[in-house]
């Protein structure tokens, strides 16, 4: 039982990868439960605005039942699940996260993730979350087992973009928004932009308690606020 959480980050939002090694399915109940409680917390822990994934070998095999549907695909490797996918699926829809690692129509020998010693068996166990929110940024998730990693794992590999809101380029515009100052010359303008600060900044300091009297006083381009 293993957990690793690592922020990287980014120039306009952070990403946090948690990796993850589950219990097998012969293990002890409370080793199980104790596991899934720590990667919840640790999961809980993220900022909320950061893009999350949580990849590692799970022991859980992700079968392709139609009420999988709302948190995983219908391309798994195995028809029917096991044990440790309940635990796997309830962490999944307490956290609102897809099991995106199901949802990539690839032939099975880019599906499965682990072989038996005798070569003889072929699991999908190594999955790949993402919360719901930034499902599209993963583009594709599949095995490669030409690479050498020294294990009865399969290397997987997911394609990951990553997407900027409109509203992202909205917001920096109008950050970049420098005010006309030189308006302020002209008297009408002045005159309206005096009231406005009474009835704004004005009222809230005398809304203080303090009973002073402002005034407002222009010096160049500059206001100044006295009492």
């Amino acid at each position: 039982m293993r957990l690793c959480k690592i922020r990287l980050r980014g120039r306009h939002y952070n990403t946090i990868l948690i990796c993850a090694h589950a219990p097998t399915d012969d293990k002890d109940e409370t080793e199980k439960d104790l596991f899934y409680d720590l990667l919840m917390k640790s999961y809980n822990s993220c900022p909320a605005q950061d893009m999350k994934l949580v990849i590692g070998d799970f022991n859980a095999k992700i079968g392709r039942e139609l009420f999988n549907i709302s948190n995983a695909g219908l391309h798994s490797l195995h028809k029917e699940t096991n044990e440790n996918r309940q635990r796997l699926w309830d962490f999944a829809v307490s956290e609102n996260l897809f099991i995106i690692s199901t949802a990539f129509p690839h032939k099975k020998i880019h599906k499965y993730t682990w072989i038996s010693p005798d070569g003889q068996t072929h699991n999908q166990i190594d999955h790949v979350l993402i919360d719901r929110r930034n499902r599209n940024n993963i583009m594709d998730v599949r095995s490669y087992r030409g690479a050498n990693v020294d294990t009865d794992h399969i290397l997987v590999r997911s394609k990951v973009r990553f997407r900027l809101c409109k509203n992202f380029f909205r917001k920096r515009e109008n950050g970049n928004y420098k005010p006309d100052t030189y308006k302020l010359t002209e008297k009408n303008i002045l005159k309206e932009y005096k009231l406005t600060l009474s009835a704004g900044i004005i009222s809230e300091l005398d809304s203080s308690g303090n009973d002073f009297n402002w005034k407002i006083i222009l010096k160049g381009n500059y206001l100044e606020i006295c009492k």
